[in-house]
This record gives C-alpha cells, structure tokens and sequence, in this order.
C-alpha cells in the first residue's frame, strides 16, 4: 500500500491490529496501534476495545487497565473480549475479588458472558476455594442458556474436588456421562 501510495486508514489498521491478536501475536498488535498516530489515525472505540485485550495479554497490564478506564468514561460499546482479559489478568494476580468486580461490572454494562468468562471465574473460584460461588456460576451458565463444554465441567470438576465437594463433583460428573462427556474415573 505503501509503495504504491495508498495511505492506509483506521480500517486498514484495525483489520491488521484484529488479525494480530487472533493470531496470538499481541505484541504485533500493540505495534500496529501505537504506529497509528504517525499516519495522523485516532483510533476508533472498537479498536480500542481490541486493544485492551491485546494489551493484556502483551503483559502490559496498566495500559489495559488504563484504555479500559478511558472506556468506562467514554462509555464505548464493550464486548466479552476486553473483559475475558481483564479477569484473566486479575487472576493471574490471585486478586479473585478483582476478578468477580470486572464480571459484575460487565452484567451491570449489559455485556453477556461467554463460556470462556465462565470457564475464568470457575478456575478463579475454584482456586480461591469458593465453591459456594463455583455452584453460582455454573447455574448462571444454564439459566443463560449456555450448554457446558467439556472443559466447562473439567473446571467443575476440579473446583469441587479442590474444595472438597465430593457429593457435587460425582454429581457434575454423572451429568457429563449423561451428556457424552465420559472420562475415565482413573483420570480423576
């Protein structure tokens, strides 16, 4: 484009930023946006939103939690993405009530969890051995409408067995035998 003196635009980069981070290439992603202002480009809110991801997972924690307080006050559309990240950086932290803050402010904002919110939160409170909380979730995942995967009663599985829910764990893993979902009671 270049080269043939095509000035690229905010679409342009925002394909290049979207593809980088679905290719897990973060750091590629950051590079792009921050190469932006030199092409006279303000970055759009979907951008932006990309960004906190990408962000994230470049491991520059306060340049995501930065972009995602300049959503907030410039009350830009979020999605699940932003937030998955978010979550994911608050547990990485072992800050578990930093990571139930970010999903109850992404209901209040009336953004949806995904599965893989879901399967954060599970691993989080599984890890923190709040089992109390694990049963609230996984309720939340039916009465959504959302149908467990695999992995969905693996982070079940493992909550309950780490808390000691022993009558819960049998009964999440009866229920994924009645689903299909059979593993071998050795892998345990």
């Amino acid at each position: 484009m270049l080269e043939r003196g095509v000035k690229p635009d905010n679409f342009t980069f925002s394909t290049i930023i979207s593809c980088a981070r679905l290719c897990n290439l973060a750091d590629k992603a950051v590079e792009w946006f921050e190469k932006m202002p030199s092409f006279g480009l303000e970055p759009d809110d979907v951008t932006f939103s990309t960004m906190i991801d990408s962000y994230g997972r470049a491991g520059n924690v306060e340049k995501a939690l930065s972009l995602y307080d300049r959503a907030r006050t410039g009350e830009w559309r979020l999605d699940a993405t932003p937030f998955s990240t978010l979550i994911r950086i608050y547990k990485v932290a072992r800050n578990f009530d930093g990571c139930l803050n970010f999903y109850e402010e992404m209901k209040a904002l009336g953004v949806k969890p995904n599965l893989v919110i879901y399967k954060i939160l599970l691993d989080d409170m599984g890890r923190a051995k709040r089992p109390w909380q694990v049963k609230k979730f996984y309720q939340d995942i039916i009465d959504n409408g959302l149908s467990p995967s695999f992995v969905t009663y693996a982070a079940l599985l493992h909550a309950y067995g780490r808390a000691r829910y022993g009558d819960d764990a049998f009964k999440i893993y009866r229920e994924m035998k009645e689903k299909g979902f059979g593993i071998e009671c050795s892998s345990l």
